[in-house]
């Protein structure tokens, strides 16, 4: 059953996503650079009732709760064409799409750069951490060495943010 937003019509044998608000992607300094949304499935309204619509569901990903919201479904082609990734873009993997702490293939995950840093849909970038060499008898300074833990793949980009699969 779906109540439709204040003000808003469904319209029966339409195709809509139901999708959860996550928390706020933040950058280092704390400012919020954008919402990510999961998408949990998509249904066809098959009913329409004078208080709700009664929805089919035709797609499921992850599990519907009351309070999820409903959009305008869209079908995107599975197919993304890579673009080129230019040099010099250095980022931070924000969180999964799942609140992950440990990342790995196939996985989906926010990073804090989007198209005002040049990141477009199709771009690939490497994954690394940054090992911290302490000093040494020879040297007093602390260095750091990158490890390559893979590669990643544009799936979408926000003006400050963009979500990625590994």
């Amino acid at each position: 059953y779906i109540l439709p937003e204040e003000g808003k019509k469904l319209i029966l044998g339409n195709q809509y996503m139901i999708y959860t608000t996550l928390k706020p992607l933040k950058n280092k300094e704390g400012d919020i650079i954008g919402v990510p949304h999961r998408v949990n499935g998509v249904v066809e309204i098959v009913k329409l009732e004078k208080t709700h619509a009664v929805g089919k569901v035709v797609k499921s990903y992850w599990e519907f709760k009351e309070g999820n919201k409903i959009a305008p479904y869209k079908k995107k082609s599975p197919d993304i064409a890579y673009a080129p990734t230019p040099k010099g873009i250095s980022g931070d993997i924000i969180m999964g799409a799942f609140d992950d702490v440990a990342f790995a293939q196939n996985q989906i995950v926010f990073l804090d750069k989007g198209k005002n840093q040049n990141v477009k849909m199709g771009q690939k970038y490497n994954i690394y951490r940054d090992l911290v060499v302490p000093p040494s008898a020879a040297s007093s300074e602390t260095t750091t060495s990158p490890i390559d833990l893979g590669k990643l793949l544009i799936l979408d980009a926000g003006e400050d943010a963009s979500s990625a699969i590994i």
